[in-house]
């Protein structure tokens, strides 16, 4: 059972982490690459004022989960709900379905973005290397770290799982 979960957990990290960087690109990108159907109102009701566009159990799951967030703007995306939105600071893009159960959530930010612990650990392997971004990947309640890493030469990306931490991408910089 266990390799079936992180089998699971591992796909969709993949496809985050594939997604990810063209996720935080330009929102027309987003909407066009997508194939985002419309971009729901911002009311997140009909323009009757009857039902809500977004259920309620989807919108109770979004707000429990990000209490602070603002900028918030829904997105139907085939039979699923794209919500993008700010919260402390990083820009933040959350996937449910239906049933108001989170599919996936990614959040940009930077170095300080990064856990204590974590920036630790990177900075340790990469000690000449800025960070220049960190993205927070949650999905089947597991959180993953995809960070960005330059200096001179180089341009790097480290996964970060459960304390592991893999070099996925080492680019050289022409001269």
């Amino acid at each position: 059972m266990k390799p079936l979960i992180y089998r699971r957990f591992s796909l969709l990290l993949a496809a985050a982490i594939v997604s990810a960087n063209s996720l935080f690109a330009q929102s027309t990108d987003f909407i066009a690459m997508y194939n985002v159907k419309n971009p729901i109102p911002e009311m997140l009701y009909n323009e009757s004022g009857a039902d809500p566009v977004v259920s309620s159990k989807i919108l109770s799951a979004f707000s429990g989960l990000f209490k602070n967030a603002t900028d918030i703007r829904w997105f139907e995306l085939d039979d699923k709900y794209m919500v993008k939105f700010s919260q402390g600071g990083r820009a933040t893009r959350a996937l449910y379905d239906k049933k108001g159960t989170l599919v996936y959530s990614i959040a940009e930010g930077n170095e300080k973005s990064l856990p204590t612990d974590l920036r630790k650990m990177v900075k340790a392997s990469y000690i000449d290397f800025d960070i220049t971004k960190a993205i927070e990947v949650t999905t089947l309640g597991k959180t993953a770290w995809i960070v960005k890493l330059e200096d001179e030469t180089q341009l790097i990306t480290v996964k970060i799982v459960e304390g592991e931490m893999e070099e996925t991408e080492n680019f050289h910089k022409s001269k």
